[in-house]
Protein backbone atom coordinates (compact mmCIF):
# COMPACT_ATOMS: atom_id res chain seq x y z
CA UNK A 1 0.00 0.00 0.00
CA UNK A 2 1.49 3.69 -1.10
CA UNK A 3 0.43 5.86 1.56
CA UNK A 4 1.88 9.61 0.91
CA UNK A 5 2.08 11.73 3.64
CA UNK A 6 3.21 15.32 3.97
CA UNK A 7 5.75 15.90 6.91
CA UNK A 8 2.99 18.19 8.50
CA UNK A 9 3.09 16.69 12.62
CA UNK A 10 -0.82 15.75 12.62
CA UNK A 11 -0.75 13.47 9.49
CA UNK A 12 2.79 12.35 10.69
CA UNK A 13 1.38 10.87 13.89
CA UNK A 14 -1.63 9.65 12.01
CA UNK A 15 0.19 7.53 9.72
CA UNK A 16 2.51 6.72 12.95
CA UNK A 17 -0.53 5.24 14.58
CA UNK A 18 -1.26 2.84 11.74
CA UNK A 19 2.42 1.93 11.50
CA UNK A 20 1.61 0.28 15.08
CA UNK A 21 -1.89 -1.03 14.10
CA UNK A 22 -0.29 -2.88 11.55
CA UNK A 23 2.69 -4.09 13.99
CA UNK A 24 -0.27 -5.46 16.25
CA UNK A 25 -1.84 -7.31 13.35
CA UNK A 26 0.87 -8.53 11.44
CA UNK A 27 4.09 -8.22 13.18
CA UNK A 28 8.17 -6.87 12.84
CA UNK A 29 8.55 -7.95 8.72
CA UNK A 30 5.39 -7.21 7.34
CA UNK A 31 5.38 -3.69 9.04
CA UNK A 32 8.94 -3.11 7.90
CA UNK A 33 7.39 -3.25 4.37
CA UNK A 34 4.47 -1.36 5.08
CA UNK A 35 6.85 1.34 5.72
CA UNK A 36 9.05 1.28 3.03
CA UNK A 37 6.05 0.99 0.40
CA UNK A 38 5.32 3.89 1.85
CA UNK A 39 5.47 7.35 0.08
CA UNK A 40 6.74 8.99 3.30
CA UNK A 41 9.94 10.96 2.90
CA UNK A 42 12.93 8.68 3.71
CA UNK A 43 13.93 10.53 7.14
CA UNK A 44 10.72 9.44 8.29
CA UNK A 45 10.96 6.26 7.05
CA UNK A 46 14.08 5.19 8.43
CA UNK A 47 12.77 6.82 12.04
CA UNK A 48 9.39 4.82 11.92
CA UNK A 49 11.77 2.09 11.27
CA UNK A 50 13.90 2.78 13.93
CA UNK A 51 10.65 2.86 16.23
CA UNK A 52 9.40 -0.68 15.07
CA UNK A 53 12.68 -2.49 15.89
CA UNK A 54 12.90 -0.87 19.11
CA UNK A 55 9.21 -2.01 20.20
CA UNK A 56 10.04 -5.01 18.62
CA UNK A 57 13.36 -6.01 20.41
CA UNK A 58 12.54 -4.10 24.08
CA UNK A 59 8.74 -4.60 24.55
CA UNK A 60 8.39 -7.09 26.70
CA UNK A 61 11.88 -6.33 28.64
CA UNK A 62 10.56 -2.78 28.86
CA UNK A 63 6.78 -3.08 28.95
CA UNK A 64 6.78 -0.80 26.16
CA UNK A 65 3.62 1.18 25.30
CA UNK A 66 3.81 3.76 21.79
CA UNK A 67 2.83 7.52 22.99
CA UNK A 68 0.65 8.36 20.38
CA UNK A 69 0.11 12.04 21.55
CA UNK A 70 2.13 14.27 19.68
CA UNK A 71 2.34 16.71 22.16
CA UNK A 72 4.74 14.49 23.85
CA UNK A 73 8.28 14.59 23.37
CA UNK A 74 8.72 10.85 23.61
CA UNK A 75 8.30 7.86 21.50
CA UNK A 76 7.79 5.48 24.43
CA UNK A 77 6.96 4.60 28.00
CA UNK A 78 8.10 1.54 29.57
CA UNK A 79 9.05 0.19 33.08
CA UNK A 80 13.42 -0.14 33.53
CA UNK A 81 14.35 -1.30 36.82
CA UNK A 82 11.34 -0.74 38.69
CA UNK A 83 11.10 2.61 37.62
CA UNK A 84 9.11 4.46 34.45
CA UNK A 85 11.22 6.17 32.01
CA UNK A 86 9.87 7.60 28.52
CA UNK A 87 11.86 7.10 25.63
CA UNK A 88 13.01 8.84 22.61
CA UNK A 89 14.17 6.53 19.61
CA UNK A 90 16.56 8.66 16.80
CA UNK A 91 18.78 7.13 14.40
CA UNK A 92 20.80 10.25 14.69
CA UNK A 93 21.82 12.45 17.96
CA UNK A 94 23.47 14.98 16.07
CA UNK A 95 19.76 16.69 15.71
CA UNK A 96 18.67 16.09 19.46
CA UNK A 97 19.22 18.80 21.65
CA UNK A 98 19.19 17.90 25.38
CA UNK A 99 17.69 21.42 26.44
CA UNK A 100 14.63 20.82 24.55
CA UNK A 101 13.75 18.18 27.52
CA UNK A 102 14.75 20.25 30.47
CA UNK A 103 11.14 21.19 31.15
CA UNK A 104 9.61 18.35 31.23
CA UNK A 105 12.56 16.47 33.13
CA UNK A 106 13.31 19.25 35.83
CA UNK A 107 9.56 20.06 36.53
CA UNK A 108 7.52 17.18 35.60
CA UNK A 109 10.52 14.62 37.30
CA UNK A 110 9.91 12.23 34.37
CA UNK A 111 12.58 10.18 33.94
CA UNK A 112 14.08 10.29 29.98
CA UNK A 113 16.30 8.42 27.77
CA UNK A 114 17.31 8.60 24.26
CA UNK A 115 17.85 5.71 22.06
CA UNK A 116 20.31 5.83 19.40
CA UNK A 117 19.13 2.70 17.03
CA UNK A 118 21.90 1.02 14.06
CA UNK A 119 19.48 -0.12 11.81
CA UNK A 120 22.10 -1.40 9.70
CA UNK A 121 23.34 -3.64 12.82
CA UNK A 122 20.34 -3.49 15.00
CA UNK A 123 22.16 -2.19 17.77
CA UNK A 124 20.95 0.07 20.63
CA UNK A 125 22.76 2.52 22.87
CA UNK A 126 20.60 3.75 25.38
CA UNK A 127 21.69 8.14 26.89
CA UNK A 128 19.69 8.71 30.06
CA UNK A 129 19.19 12.53 30.37
CA UNK A 130 20.60 12.63 34.21
CA UNK A 131 23.10 15.50 33.69
CA UNK A 132 23.58 18.47 35.78
CA UNK A 133 21.31 21.67 35.54
CA UNK A 134 23.40 24.36 35.74
CA UNK A 135 22.53 27.08 38.50
CA UNK A 136 23.51 30.16 36.62
CA UNK A 137 21.72 29.53 33.76
CA UNK A 138 19.57 26.97 34.18
CA UNK A 139 20.20 24.73 31.22
CA UNK A 140 21.73 21.25 31.50
CA UNK A 141 25.92 21.18 32.00
CA UNK A 142 27.91 18.32 32.26
CA UNK A 143 30.24 16.56 34.51
CA UNK A 144 33.97 16.63 33.03
CA UNK A 145 36.84 14.50 34.21
CA UNK A 146 40.05 16.63 33.59
CA UNK A 147 43.92 14.83 34.37
CA UNK A 148 46.59 16.80 35.72
CA UNK A 149 49.68 17.41 34.16
CA UNK A 150 51.71 13.73 34.71
CA UNK A 151 54.31 13.89 37.35
CA UNK A 152 58.03 13.71 35.80
CA UNK A 153 60.35 12.88 38.94
CA UNK A 154 60.59 9.62 37.78
CA UNK A 155 60.55 8.23 33.94
CA UNK A 156 58.27 5.61 34.78
CA UNK A 157 55.86 8.22 36.07
CA UNK A 158 55.94 10.52 32.78
CA UNK A 159 53.11 9.26 30.78
CA UNK A 160 51.04 8.56 33.99
CA UNK A 161 48.61 11.66 35.34
CA UNK A 162 48.29 11.00 39.09
CA UNK A 163 45.46 13.49 40.01
CA UNK A 164 41.52 14.22 38.39
CA UNK A 165 39.59 16.32 39.26
CA UNK A 166 35.70 16.07 38.72
CA UNK A 167 34.16 19.24 37.43
CA UNK A 168 30.69 20.23 36.91
CA UNK A 169 30.77 22.97 33.42
CA UNK A 170 28.39 24.78 31.71
CA UNK A 171 29.02 24.91 27.76
CA UNK A 172 26.70 27.74 27.60
CA UNK A 173 27.25 30.20 30.48
CA UNK A 174 30.75 28.83 31.58
CA UNK A 175 30.10 28.13 35.08
CA UNK A 176 32.02 25.52 36.62
CA UNK A 177 32.55 23.83 39.64
CA UNK A 178 34.95 21.73 40.88
CA UNK A 179 33.03 18.40 42.17
CA UNK A 180 35.60 15.89 43.42
CA UNK A 181 39.34 15.24 43.73
CA UNK A 182 41.01 12.09 42.61
CA UNK A 183 45.03 10.59 42.77
CA UNK A 184 44.20 7.48 40.81
CA UNK A 185 47.36 6.80 38.39
CA UNK A 186 45.75 7.17 34.55
CA UNK A 187 47.66 7.39 31.89
CA UNK A 188 47.97 10.77 29.95
CA UNK A 189 46.34 10.98 26.46
CA UNK A 190 48.24 14.04 25.77
CA UNK A 191 51.29 11.97 25.88
CA UNK A 192 50.15 8.90 24.14
CA UNK A 193 49.22 11.09 20.96
CA UNK A 194 52.64 12.90 21.38
CA UNK A 195 54.21 9.50 20.82
CA UNK A 196 52.55 8.09 18.44
CA UNK A 197 52.75 11.07 16.55
CA UNK A 198 56.51 10.97 16.76
CA UNK A 199 56.98 7.12 15.74
CA UNK A 200 58.41 6.97 11.99
CA UNK A 201 59.23 4.24 9.91
CA UNK A 202 62.73 2.93 8.33
CA UNK A 203 61.80 5.19 5.09
CA UNK A 204 60.83 8.23 7.70
CA UNK A 205 57.44 8.30 7.19
CA UNK A 206 55.18 8.49 9.92
CA UNK A 207 53.88 5.16 11.61
CA UNK A 208 50.82 6.03 12.14
CA UNK A 209 48.14 7.95 10.96
CA UNK A 210 45.55 10.69 11.55
CA UNK A 211 42.16 8.21 12.08
CA UNK A 212 45.01 5.57 13.30
CA UNK A 213 45.98 8.22 16.24
CA UNK A 214 42.20 9.03 16.95
CA UNK A 215 41.25 5.03 17.56
CA UNK A 216 43.76 4.98 19.99
CA UNK A 217 42.48 8.47 21.79
CA UNK A 218 38.68 6.80 21.85
CA UNK A 219 39.92 3.86 22.58
CA UNK A 220 41.81 5.50 25.82
CA UNK A 221 39.16 8.00 26.63
CA UNK A 222 36.17 6.05 26.78
CA UNK A 223 38.11 3.35 29.06
CA UNK A 224 39.18 7.04 31.20
CA UNK A 225 35.66 7.87 31.14
CA UNK A 226 34.11 4.30 32.41
CA UNK A 227 35.95 4.04 35.41
CA UNK A 228 35.43 7.54 36.60
CA UNK A 229 31.14 6.98 35.93
CA UNK A 230 31.56 3.86 38.45
CA UNK A 231 33.48 5.76 40.76
CA UNK A 232 31.79 8.90 40.96
CA UNK A 233 28.47 7.53 40.00
CA UNK A 234 27.69 10.83 37.55
CA UNK A 235 27.38 10.70 33.88
CA UNK A 236 30.88 11.53 32.58
CA UNK A 237 30.73 14.32 29.33
CA UNK A 238 33.94 14.87 28.77
CA UNK A 239 37.69 13.96 28.96
CA UNK A 240 40.33 16.66 29.33
CA UNK A 241 43.76 17.28 29.67
CA UNK A 242 45.52 20.68 29.78
CA UNK A 243 46.74 21.71 26.03
CA UNK A 244 48.54 25.04 24.99
CA UNK A 245 46.74 27.24 22.78
CA UNK A 246 49.06 29.19 20.63
CA UNK A 247 47.24 32.45 19.53
CA UNK A 248 50.52 33.99 17.74
CA UNK A 249 52.63 31.69 16.11
CA UNK A 250 55.71 34.71 15.74
CA UNK A 251 56.66 34.42 19.57
CA UNK A 252 54.82 31.44 20.60
CA UNK A 253 52.19 33.73 22.58
CA UNK A 254 48.91 32.04 23.55
CA UNK A 255 47.27 30.04 26.80
CA UNK A 256 46.20 27.18 28.62
CA UNK A 257 43.22 25.59 28.45
CA UNK A 258 41.71 22.38 28.72
CA UNK A 259 41.54 19.92 25.48
CA UNK A 260 38.52 17.67 25.30
CA UNK A 261 39.67 13.86 24.19
CA UNK A 262 36.56 12.97 24.21
CA UNK A 263 32.99 13.78 24.66
CA UNK A 264 29.05 12.41 25.16
CA UNK A 265 27.51 12.08 22.22
CA UNK A 266 24.80 14.57 23.01
CA UNK A 267 27.51 17.06 24.48
CA UNK A 268 26.71 19.81 21.49
CA UNK A 269 27.43 22.70 23.44
CA UNK A 270 30.68 21.26 24.07
CA UNK A 271 33.88 22.88 21.77
CA UNK A 272 36.97 21.05 21.51
CA UNK A 273 38.94 23.68 24.18
CA UNK A 274 37.31 24.72 27.09
CA UNK A 275 37.81 27.04 29.71
CA UNK A 276 39.22 25.12 32.12
CA UNK A 277 43.05 24.37 33.21
CA UNK A 278 44.27 21.37 35.86
CA UNK A 279 41.11 21.97 37.43
CA UNK A 280 40.74 25.26 37.66
CA UNK A 281 39.17 28.29 35.09
CA UNK A 282 41.85 29.40 32.87
CA UNK A 283 41.13 33.25 31.23
CA UNK A 284 41.74 33.31 28.03
CA UNK A 285 44.69 35.77 26.75
CA UNK A 286 41.96 38.33 25.06
CA UNK A 287 40.23 38.38 28.17
CA UNK A 288 43.01 38.62 30.75
CA UNK A 289 44.48 41.52 28.56
CA UNK A 290 41.27 43.59 29.08
CA UNK A 291 41.72 43.40 32.74
CA UNK A 292 45.15 45.15 32.49
CA UNK A 293 43.60 48.00 30.79
CA UNK A 294 44.31 50.37 33.75
CA UNK A 295 47.44 48.97 34.60
CA UNK A 296 50.40 51.91 35.00
CA UNK A 297 53.78 50.83 35.29
CA UNK A 298 55.19 52.13 38.41
CA UNK A 299 58.62 52.99 36.64
CA UNK A 300 57.19 55.27 34.66
CA UNK A 301 53.93 55.58 34.77
CA UNK A 302 53.46 54.41 31.13
CA UNK A 303 49.96 52.04 30.59
CA UNK A 304 50.56 50.39 27.41
CA UNK A 305 51.93 47.30 28.73
CA UNK A 306 52.29 44.18 26.31
CA UNK A 307 50.99 41.05 28.35
CA UNK A 308 52.27 37.44 27.93
CA UNK A 309 49.63 34.33 28.56
CA UNK A 310 52.74 31.89 28.26
CA UNK A 311 54.86 33.24 31.02
CA UNK A 312 52.23 35.25 32.51
CA UNK A 313 54.45 38.32 32.66
CA UNK A 314 53.58 41.93 31.58
CA UNK A 315 56.09 44.33 30.03
CA UNK A 316 55.83 48.27 30.05
CA UNK A 317 55.73 48.81 25.93
CA UNK A 318 58.19 52.18 27.34
CA UNK A 319 60.92 51.31 29.91
CA UNK A 320 60.89 47.78 29.46
CA UNK A 321 60.09 46.78 33.17
CA UNK A 322 58.69 43.13 33.48
CA UNK A 323 55.56 42.21 35.82
CA UNK A 324 55.08 38.79 36.95
CA UNK A 325 51.12 38.49 36.96
CA UNK A 326 50.88 34.58 37.17
CA UNK A 327 48.02 35.25 39.98
CA UNK A 328 45.22 35.92 36.97
CA UNK A 329 45.18 32.53 36.24
CA UNK A 330 43.51 31.03 39.20
CA UNK A 331 42.44 34.10 40.76
CA UNK A 332 40.28 35.69 38.26
CA UNK A 333 42.16 38.74 39.10
CA UNK A 334 45.60 40.02 39.10
CA UNK A 335 48.36 40.45 41.92
CA UNK A 336 51.70 41.90 41.37
CA UNK A 337 54.19 38.71 42.38
CA UNK A 338 57.59 39.85 41.21
CA UNK A 339 59.23 42.94 39.25
CA UNK A 340 62.22 42.42 37.14
CA UNK A 341 64.44 45.78 36.10
CA UNK A 342 64.78 46.13 32.28
CA UNK A 343 68.24 44.92 31.49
Amino acid sequence: MNTKVRNYPALFHNFRRRVFLNYEKYGYDKTYDFIQNSGVPAHIKAGLKAEVLFYDRFFKKLKLEPLLDARVKADFSGDKSGKFVNFDVTTNVKYKDIDDYLDVVQKRGKPYEIVLVDLKNEDFEFFPLKFPICPKCGKFSHYIIYLDPPSTTFYQAMYTSDGQTLVQYCGKCKYFKNIDAYTYEVRSVNLTIETLASETDVDGSRRYSNSEIQKVIDSESISIRKFFEKTSNFIVSGVAENDYVITDPRDGDGYYSGLLHWKHPLAHDLSKYIDIYSGMPEIPAHAAKQMFDDFKCKLCGNTSMRFNSKKKTLTCRRCGLIYDVSGVIHTHGYEVKRVEKPK
